[in-house]
């Protein structure tokens, strides 16, 4: 009970005005409004309603049924929070069906250049991060003991060696072996690259059952040569 009552003067305390703690006749009834929040206690202070409760209507309520209607309020707060949350669920599912739909109706080698670009896309970020937000925080830490002599050395340099253990964790979990030999550009982007992986792509791709067309263009071996066309699905298949 004496927790209660701090809370409570913790609570409304803060307002600026005393006209809510005039309209509650009870300490039962201060203690039961405790669960509102401050915005909420401002709202009645102005004259407004919170929960669906006026100051007027809670004069005139008795204790029980003022307990009553705060449970009934939260249990409809509660509910359209999970409401919410479950159409976020379902739209984040139904998002994810959608792209994986999207990704089996075109041929492997295009949904492999979908997936790299996507992938790119997160390690630009990450590497932007680092190259930008990272260093500026770090640089804001090196002011810092210039400024007060308190070093931060050792914290940057455990930071750091996160940074570097997660992505050794990655390196080995995909078996990337192989040392860097000092050119930042990307393997991808060097001269030759294009080629060598379309070289790679079109010897996986042929493994599978697909060929390049005149245009570059990869369909089922066994159109190799014949005309064809796109479905209504997207799907690859010999014209009429």
């Amino acid at each position: 009970l004496a927790r209660k009552f701090m809370a409570a003067t913790l609570k409304f305390s803060k307002t600026v005005k005393s006209t809510v703690l005039k309209s509650i006749d009870t300490q039962s009834k201060l203690l039961e409004l405790v669960v509102l929040d401050d915005a909420e206690i401002e709202a009645l202070e102005s004259g407004e309603s919170a929960r669906g409760l006026t100051l007027d209507k809670i004069e005139t309520m008795s204790v029980s049924e003022l307990k009553k209607a705060l449970r009934e309020a939260e249990a409809d707060i509660d509910a359209k929070d999970k409401l919410i949350s479950d159409k976020n669920t379902k739209l984040d599912e139904l998002d994810t069906a959608l792209r994986k739909k999207r990704l089996e109706k075109i041929p492997p080698d295009e949904e492999g250049e979908a997936l790299r670009k996507e992938v790119s896309m997160t390690a630009f970020t990450a590497e932007a991060e680092i190259r930008g937000n990272l260093r500026a925080a770090f640089r804001a830490l090196g002011e810092h003991t210039e400024k007060h002599g308190i070093p931060h050395d050792n914290f940057m340099k455990g930071l750091i060696c996160q940074l570097e253990l997660a992505i050794a964790q990655v390196r080995g979990e995909f078996h990337l072996v192989g040392e860097p030999d000092g050119d930042p550009t990307p393997a991808w982007l060097r001269p030759g690259a294009e080629e060598a992986a379309t070289a790679v792509v079109d010897e996986a791709m042929a493994k599978n059952g697909w060929v390049r067309d005149a245009n570059g263009k990869m369909i089922p071996a066994e159109l190799a040569g014949k005309p064809w066309t796109l479905d209504e699905t997207g799907k690859v298949v010999a014209a009429e």
